[in-house]
């Protein structure tokens, strides 16, 4: 919405409780030590630089209010976990196995499906430069991967291209 410029400038000093809100929205890290994520990084898109665009350089304004940051995970019932997966070794694999066909759902917004699409064919073998900016060979593969879902060696379906 920023570059369509159908949002204006939200001010810092307006905001009451902007300083409740914890350092990981605000620059991208839990601890200031701490690494940045693999993937988009919201920080690179809330503050307005002085050109007008966003950036993670922080300024007296930003593009929107933080609220929640890439929580990637999946959740399954213990008591319904198929014959031979151990509950001891999670894996995003586990959303592309066969033993779980019809009962693997996955968000319908591109933007979170397709990362955790990606996370599972990582997971299973399938290799990615960035997982948060895929090239479109990686994106045709990835949907390749989902279509064309074919057994390998080993307890896991992978993605086999």
């Amino acid at each position: 919405m920023w570059p369509a410029n159908a949002i204006q400038p939200i001010q810092v000093d307006r905001i009451k409780h902007w300083d409740m809100i914890n350092d990981l929205p605000k620059t991208g890290r839990l601890t200031p030590h701490a690494p940045l994520g693999a993937g988009s990084n919201p920080v690179n898109l809330l503050y307005v630089q002085p050109d007008g665009s966003y950036g993670s350089r922080p300024r007296g304004h930003i593009t929107m209010l933080p609220v929640s940051h890439n929580v990637d995970s999946f959740g399954y019932r213990t008591d319904m976990l198929p014959k031979g997966l151990d509950i001891h070794q999670e894996s995003w694999s586990w959303l592309l196995d066969k033993r779980w066909k019809g009962m693997v759902s996955l968000q319908n917004d591109s933007a979170i499906g397709a990362i955790d699409a990606a996370l599972a064919a990582k997971a299973a073998g399938l290799e990615f430069e960035d997982l948060g900016n895929l090239s479109l060979a990686e994106i045709d593969s990835l949907i390749d991967c989902l279509i064309n879902l074919t057994p390998c060696k080993g307890a896991y379906t992978r993605c086999c291209l």
